[in-house]
């Protein structure tokens, strides 16, 4: 037989035991990060793109067009050479000036229009000018093109001043053959000439 029980046992059996107190855990709340200090921001300056100005192409000619305008640059060219003829004949100087200029303009580096600027340059202040440099240009111009007229008046122009009229006289036939229509040119040899002519006397036969 089981021993009895005591009074004590009795009792816890008859009672029931208190319920565990529950235990509520707090959460840890997270340990503040650090704030790290920052720079201010730099404003962003807006700079204008950059724009290359390129020079405008010039457009390709066709072979019609380079003919035409070749042609256009030639006409030019023999009116702005007439102009300065003219213009030496008149003894306007600042015209005759402007002629060789654009001829110069028209042709970089052409024997007959730097010709012309130098006899423009030594005939305005009266021939007082450089005559070795005027001559240089001459024969520079001849060596180039050997039938350029205006070459052969600079030199007889040149040799008449220098007193030899036998080779002014050559030079300036041959100018007056190859520009027959150039009265600046015809002027000088009629002078030439008429000075080298004698006179007959009113008495003599033939």
């Amino acid at each position: 037989e089981p021993a009895p029980r005591t009074v004590v046992q009795q009792w816890r059996s008859s009672t029931t035991p208190p319920p565990r107190p529950v235990v509520i855990r707090r959460r840890q709340r997270p340990s503040p990060v650090p704030r790290v200090s920052t720079p201010p921001a730099v404003p962003r300056v807006s700079t204008p793109p950059l724009r290359v100005s390129t020079p405008p192409v010039a457009p390709r000619l066709s072979g019609v067009e380079r003919v035409v305008e070749a042609a256009e640059v030639k006409a030019e060219w023999e009116r702005e050479r007439r102009l300065c003829c003219k213009s030496l004949e008149l003894a306007a100087w600042e015209q005759a000036r402007a002629s060789a200029a654009r001829l110069l303009e028209l042709e970089a580096g052409s024997s007959e229009a730097e010709l012309l600027m130098a006899y423009v340059d030594w005939a305005s202040v009266g021939g007082t000018g450089s005559r070795q440099s005027l001559e240089q240009w001459a024969k520079r111009a001849i060596a180039a093109d050997p039938k350029l007229g205006f070459a052969y008046f600079v030199l007889g122009e040149l040799a008449v001043r220098d007193g030899r009229d036998e080779d002014g006289r050559r030079a300036l036939r041959l100018a007056a053959r190859l520009l027959p229509k150039n009265q600046l040119v015809h002027r000088s040899l009629t002078a030439i000439e008429r000075r080298q002519t004698p006179r007959k006397r009113p008495w003599s036969r033939g």
